[in-house]
């Protein structure tokens, strides 16, 4: 994994975000199918939520799809870049807040302040360290009851045990069933009240 460092280096000067982050989601069709078609189905029993924290945002690729689903959204990145793409891509949207901060504190959001913490594709390049120690703060930052979608792979250090037990018949029957649990998971979301109503909603961008 690369350290604070190295990821600093990596997002805020030599990546030159092509697509604002959706250049991750072209082999789904885009960020909006990867969206509604993987990451919704697994979050609607959370949203929506009073206030919702993003951890790493980049350039708002999962960001323009949460600000829907609360009342207060709260960004925080590493990239000063980022957060200033932010800003000007959902300059439209007066309940975000926007924050920079040192690729591992949280100091800057209230304790118990937080209804929903999110963070999917991008702590995938932190190491065990900033994990612990984002995982500390969480703690502290989420109301009681709150709730948290974190995305983080290990996956890697099971490379050689993932190739010897990765046949193809092995291969379909994982995806058959997670298939059939996003399905399932759709369906729940489809037959819940997972949005803001029309008043409480304070729009897209």
């Amino acid at each position: 994994m690369a350290s604070i460092e190295q990821n600093l280096q990596i997002w805020d000067v030599e990546h030159e975000w092509p697509l604002e982050g959706d250049e991750w989601s072209e082999e789904w069709g885009g960020a909006r199918a990867q969206w509604f078609g993987s990451l919704l189905p697994r979050i609607s029993w959370f949203p929506p939520a009073a206030h919702v924290l993003e951890i790493a945002p980049g350039y708002g690729r999962w960001t323009q799809f949460l600000a829907a689903h609360t009342k207060q959204l709260s960004v925080v990145d590493i990239s000063p870049r980022c957060i200033a793409a932010c800003q000007a891509r959902f300059s439209g949207l007066t309940h975000l807040r926007y924050h920079v901060n040192d690729g591992r504190s949280l100091d800057m959001i209230e304790d118990d302040s937080i209804d929903f913490v999110f963070s999917f594709d991008s702590l995938v390049h932190a190491d065990a360290d900033t994990m612990h120690a984002y995982a500390q703060q969480m703690a502290r930052k989420l109301r009681l009851g709150g709730t948290g979608f974190i995305h983080h792979s290990n996956l890697g250090a099971h490379k050689s045990w993932l190739v010897a037990q990765a046949s193809p018949r092995i291969l379909v029957n994982r995806f058959l069933q997670e298939a059939a649990d996003v399905k399932r998971l759709a369906w729940v979301y489809n037959g819940s009240a997972a949005t803001l109503s029309a008043e409480e909603r304070p729009g897209t961008p």
